[in-house]
């Protein structure tokens, strides 16, 4: 077996797994990356090396191609490797994964029973919140109604005299049924209304909780989602004051830094801005997809098309000039 010695770090290998230098020691393969990432030859520095020349001499090409062709095959049967035990056995290569996803939907089942319970507790203690504050509103109404009414019995036997003859004794009985039938039924008129303030203002057979004090949407709870920022844009240099988004999704700022810039907030970009205001930027109004008004400190107002970026007109406190 023909065997020589690296002139780099003396390790005998075979030939062929041998490179050459331009100026003609041979080191072994493994040094490669020292050789490209020096300037000068690794074994005499004598000379400045080039890397072109070293990498088109024929024994050189020969020795990497082979050393690539055996990584490649090293490569190839790894995969045909786990190919075969897949292939043997391709429950337990699904099973991991499968195992992984139910952990994921187990722990997000877990979240929304929390979530869920939330919800609901809280929805509960807004509606015992509100069913409170209508008892208060109307007990008040219970006993306003009650303070100044006549509520003591009335004794009729002794208020007409035994020597009243038979016709006033029946024109005052008929005098005081009258008189009774209407406090009756202003009693029962008061009973009614109080009756009305113990339901709350429905009548028996009428109480709806869920249209009194709102309901609880099992179609929200369905969709209870984790909401996650999907996008951040650094949009002016200083306090941003207002925002609002067109029609076409484009979201438009104004800001302390005296301009107005229109974003595509999915990619991030600045697809326009308006130079114009000689102070802070207050706020905006979107007229249509085009057109905005804006004020500022400089006390002026400007109209603005968004998509060339002039400005259409503006207003000063002292006048007014296009």
């Amino acid at each position: 077996m023909n065997q020589i010695k690296c002139d780099y770090c003396g390790l005998e290998l075979l030939k062929n797994s041998f490179l050459m230098l331009p100026c003609g020691y041979l080191v072994c393969s493994e040094h490669i990356s020292d050789i490209v990432q020096s300037k000068w030859c690794i074994v005499c520095q004598s000379h400045e090396l080039d890397i072109d020349k070293f990498m088109s001499m024929a024994m050189n090409k020969m020795v990497l191609n082979e050393s690539k062709l055996k990584q490649k095959t090293l490569e190839l049967n790894s995969s045909y490797s786990l190919l075969r035990s897949i292939r043997t056995d391709p429950q337990s290569y699904m099973s991991g994964h499968f195992q992984n996803l139910k952990n994921q939907l187990d722990l997000r089942r877990s979240e929304l029973k929390q979530e869920i319970t939330r919800q609901i507790d809280d929805h509960y203690d807004h509606l015992v919140g509100d069913l409170q504050e209508n008892q208060e509103k109307y007990l008040k109404k219970i006993e306003s109604k009650l303070k100044n009414a006549e509520l003591e019995d009335i004794h009729t036997e002794h208020e007409y005299r035994q020597e009243f003859n038979i016709k006033d004794r029946l024109d005052f009985i008929e005098n005081k049924l009258i008189d009774l039938e209407k406090k009756i039924k202003n009693n029962n008129l008061l009973k009614f209304d109080l009756d009305q303030y113990k339901l709350f203002g429905f009548s028996k057979g009428t109480f709806d909780i869920e249209k009194i004090f709102g309901q609880f949407s099992m179609e929200k709870l369905a969709n209870v989602k984790k909401y996650e920022c999907v996008n951040s844009v650094h949009v002016h240099s200083n306090q941003v004051f207002c925002i609002d988004e067109l029609e076409s999704g484009e979201i438009v700022t104004s800001s302390k830094d005296k301009t107005i810039k229109i974003w595509d907030m999915y990619t991030g970009n600045c697809l326009n801005t308006l130079f114009g205001h000689t102070n802070w930027v207050l706020q905006f109004i979107i007229l249509n997809r085009n057109e905005i008004i804006s004020c500022s400190g400089d006390g002026s107002i400007r109209k603005w098309n968004l998509k060339s970026g002039d400005c259409l007109r503006a207003i000063k406190k002292y006048g007014h000039y296009c």
